[in-house]
């Protein structure tokens, strides 16, 4: 049987991946109540692991430090779980009393201003359902039950005996709901205890089943999925009683019935991703309504809520782990709909650590490694790759905005050898392929040509205001400069020019512009020149101004025979000048850039704008008359 062929395999691959995925999400669906009972003692395993470990460096052996660890944490839950049971029928014993407030309130909504908006969208609501359920007199009269019918029946009124309970089925309706999580928790603390008694061993036994042969990505993918959800979880578990804490203290000052009990709930409800923070707000939101006739006590309810959550969201969590979970907020969202749906309540309780684990899995599984960028908080793309792809949309602003932000800590020279200089190499690449059309290049060039203008003229690439960048490199270059003239005065350092000549297109003297505006702010006399001039008017202006260094400016794919002719006919005409090449964004390898320059009989051959300002800048500062450092070292 023929192999086959890559698009076959590729297209295979990716239907095993689907498959694979389907057939996991099934056994996830119908096997749950064997996988929650695990997962929860996974993640219980996981948060008392340090605990355990802590016990056992205090010389306490392994059962016992289990055995108290596992006695600690469920003794706090219960204890939690008591203190929500006593405050719960405090208030069902309270709620008789607000009954009285509750029907003031109802009272009030019915006597309002019949000409106020909500007054009469409710009497449209009501005319338009009477006229949906009112019956037509024809129907009545011809249904055979009607009022004017002939043939009414009489009516037997039955009346169901229902046998005497016994004390077996009273047992069964009182116990028969609490059985299963009861079942359910006595199994999570056999796993709890057996994961943690064999935690090593377990460990050893799941790298041998799915990491043969792949030791050192297995123990990387359990130690970061390990580390990911203790992390989460510990972090979660210190943020959520920062929040819990002052909205209990609060709702008992604005003297918000069972504060405590409110302050708890913020506590566990704070787990459900993004939403779990505003459930919270609902209870004593509600109650507040009903304890008060005024408005200032629900008001004062929803600010305190609004301002600890903000507070919680927008200072603390990044303070303490920010993007933490490395997953995205999207990824977030609809993984814990997806989890809700498959397992539940307990699914969206276990949202944001499942899916931790699964963008682990995705990282360091092949198959499944295109799932990493989506579920990952990470950006998919580089910032160059975001600045090209706004252009590609033809979105001057969106792109002028990403340069802008990088322009913030970067220099000009950095943004454009980050930024333009790729974009630009891929717009020539694109265009000779065919994958991009004239207009779109045309749009890439005319946008890249004004945000030159922009940056050299002071200004942000978005046209905001100018930012103070400082380079080191330049400083530096600028305080030599200025020292030589100290020295040599009479000769100016723009005396003799530096010439930018682009090889052959616009894409060519887009960068050479760039490459000029970097030596003018350095202090050098540089010019660029447009695409269309003649090679032989460049030779002209060359020997005019009696330049003594050119750098011949060649973007992807680097038409080799323009570059390799204009070097020759200068190379001619000139034979002592220095001729840097440029050709931007092309490999580094060194043997191929020796071997390129052999064959255009050039000085040099840079492959970035920085390098070819460290090659000019010594021989522009040579040919201006300055003398070099080490001569002035050695006077």
């Amino acid at each position: 049987m023929p192999a086959p062929v890559p698009n076959q395999a590729e297209k295979l691959s990716t239907l095993l991946s689907v498959l694979m995925i389907i057939i996991v999400v099934a056994v996830l669906y119908f096997a749950k109540e064997i996988f929650v009972p695990l997962v929860l003692a996974l993640l219980f395993s996981f948060v008392l692991t340090p605990l355990v470990t802590r016990f056992e460096r205090w010389c306490l052996p392994r059962v016992p430090a289990v055995l108290l660890s596992v006695a600690l944490a469920f003794a706090v839950l219960g204890g939690v779980g008591y203190l929500v049971g006593s405050q719960l029928v405090d208030l069902t014993q309270k709620l008789p009393s607000y009954q009285s407030n509750i029907s003031t309130r109802i009272a009030n909504l019915k006597k309002s201003d019949p000409n106020s908006p909500l007054s009469r969208a409710s009497a449209t609501v009501e005319a338009l359902t009477n006229q949906i359920t009112a019956t037509s007199p024809e129907a009545s009269a011809t249904r055979p039950d009607g009022p004017s019918s002939a043939n009414k029946q009489k009516i037997t009124q039955v009346e169901v005996v229902r046998p005497a309970t016994s004390l077996i089925e009273v047992v069964q309706s009182v116990l028969g709901p609490a059985v299963g999580p009861l079942g359910t928790g006595a199994v999570v603390v056999v796993f709890v205890l057996f994961m943690l008694l064999k935690r090593e061993d377990l460990r050893d036994r799941i790298i041998h089943l799915i990491g043969k042969g792949r030791l050192n990505v297995t123990t990387q993918a359990l130690d970061e999925a390990a580390h990911k959800v203790t992390g989460y979880l510990t972090m979660q578990v210190i943020i959520n009683v920062c929040f819990g804490v002052p909205i209990g203290l609060g709702l008992y000052f604005i003297k918000v019935p069972n504060a405590f009990l409110w302050g708890l709930l913020a506590i566990l409800l704070r787990f459900i991703p993004y939403v779990g923070a505003w459930i919270a707000l609902g209870f004593p939101l509600l109650l507040s309504l009903a304890v008060t006739s005024t408005w200032s006590m629900p008001i004062e309810v929803l600010a305190l809520f609004a301002t600890i959550e903000l507070v919680t969201s927008n200072v603390l969590e990044p303070w303490l782990y920010g993007a933490h979970t490395g997953l995205s907020p999207v990824a977030i969202m609809v993984a814990t709909i997806f989890w809700t749906w498959l397992w539940g309540g307990v699914g969206l309780l276990l949202a944001t650590p499942l899916t931790g684990c699964a963008a682990v899995v995705a990282n360091y599984t092949p198959r499944l490694r295109s799932l990493a960028p989506v579920l990952g908080a990470a950006p998919t793309l580089s910032v160059n790759e975001r600045y090209y792809q706004r252009l590609l949309a033809m979105d001057r602003h969106e792109a002028g905005v990403v340069a802008e932000e990088y322009q913030t800590g970067h220099t000009p020279l950095q943004v454009y050898s980050d930024l333009f200089v790729p974009a630009l190499a891929a717009a020539e690449r694109e265009e000779q392929t065919g994958a991009l059309d004239e207009r779109h290049q045309r749009f890439i060039f005319e946008s890249t040509r004004e945000m030159i203008e922009e940056i050299g003229s002071g200004h942000t690439a978005n046209g905001g205001k100018p930012k103070l960048i400082v380079d080191e490199d330049q400083t530096t270059a600028e305080a030599k400069a200025e020292a030589a003239l100290a020295v040599v005065p009479t000769v100016p350092v723009s005396k003799y020019p530096v010439f930018c000549l682009p090889a052959a297109d616009e894409a060519d003297e887009i960068v050479a512009a760039m490459l000029a505006q970097c030596l003018e702010k350095e202090g050098y006399k540089a010019e660029s020149f447009s695409y269309k001039t003649l090679a032989n008017e460049m030779v002209t202006q060359v020997a005019e101004s009696n330049c003594q260094t050119v750098c011949i400016s060649a973007t992807p794919p680097h038409d080799t025979l323009h570059t390799r002719y204009l070097c020759k006919l200068l190379r001619q005409k000139f034979p002592h000048l220095h001729i840097v090449v440029g050709l931007w964004d092309a490999e580094t390898d060194e043997e191929k850039l020796a071997r390129r320059r052999e064959r255009l009989a050039a000085d040099k051959i840079v492959t970035t704008l920085a390098n070819a300002l460290d090659e000019i800048r010594p021989f522009a500062v040579l040919e201006a008359g300055i003398v070099p450092e080490t001569e002035l070292a050695g006077a």
